[in-house]
């Protein structure tokens, strides 16, 4: 399946890369979505650089997941393992031509289905690989609120590009997945943040970024967390039926 965000985009940003657990407001999220959790076999969809496995290997979990970086299967699981982790099957591989097996206590990906139009289709092959029983964690960053999108639309539209807005809902995902999760959570966290991708920008652009990089602090202390509008990021958590074993694929 064709993303908009071409690979080798993805390789050359990874090349001086530096492994370490992930830190900040996904990861938070992330964290308090699973306190309380038993451990079990975790599967990462874009699992490279491996900060949120190692997370997920802080608390318990088994790591396994799938990506196309270079590095994956080898210096980061070195990384990984350096830690005293438990590494299952790290794979160099397309998560498209894999075949979805229902083995997993719990699946997750972040900041990967809105790089493909046919987002529907790649959410429902996440929820394939969920065993039933367990647990399924998507985020996304949100370039579709109001103000976020405004922003983007003004100082990082490249980065935009390889986005695509309509899939940053996760109230479309909870009716994707239909009657086989029971939605836990879903919506928009944390307070106000603004980050852009590489691209060149004219004089009044990149006074205009400087600018909104020097209000940020203020606006994460005015605007209230979890808004549509401004918030950085949405997700969704379900957790499989029982008696479901990941045919919507």
């Amino acid at each position: 399946m064709k993303s908009l965000h071409p690979q080798q985009e993805w390789d050359r940003s990874y090349v001086r890369i530096e492994f370490a657990e992930a830190k900040g407001d996904k990861a938070a999220w992330m964290r308090s979505q699973l306190a309380g959790g038993r451990g079990g076999r975790c599967f990462e969809v874009g699992c490279f650089p491996g900060g949120l496995l190692a997370l997920c290997g802080e608390l318990g979990y088994e790591l396994n997941g799938i990506d196309l970086a270079p590095r994956v299967d080898t210096d980061m699981v070195e990384w990984l393992r350096s830690l005293g982790y438990r590494v299952g099957r790290i794979a160099n591989e397309d998560f498209f031509a894999a075949t979805p097996a229902p083995e997993y206590d719990l699946v997750y990906s972040n900041g990967f289905l809105e790089h493909f139009p046919e987002w529907g289709t790649v959410l429902r092959r996440h929820a394939a690989w969920v065993k039933p029983g367990g647990l399924l964690i998507v985020s996304v960053p949100n370039f579709a609120g109001l103000l976020q999108k405004a922003l983007h639309r003004l100082l990082d539209e490249r980065n935009l590009a390889m986005h695509h807005l309509p899939s940053m809902d996760p109230r479309l995902w909870a009716k994707e997945l239909g009657g086989q999760f029971e939605i836990l959570d879903l919506g928009w966290f944390d307070r106000f943040d603004f980050w852009v991708g590489a691209q060149k920008r004219d004089l009044l652009r990149r006074i205009a970024l400087r600018g909104v990089k020097a209000v940020s602090p203020a606006l994460r202390r005015l605007l209230p967390a979890g808004r549509a509008a401004w918030a950085p990021w949405c997700g969704l958590v379900a957790r499989k039926g029982r008696g479901n074993v990941g045919e919507i694929w």
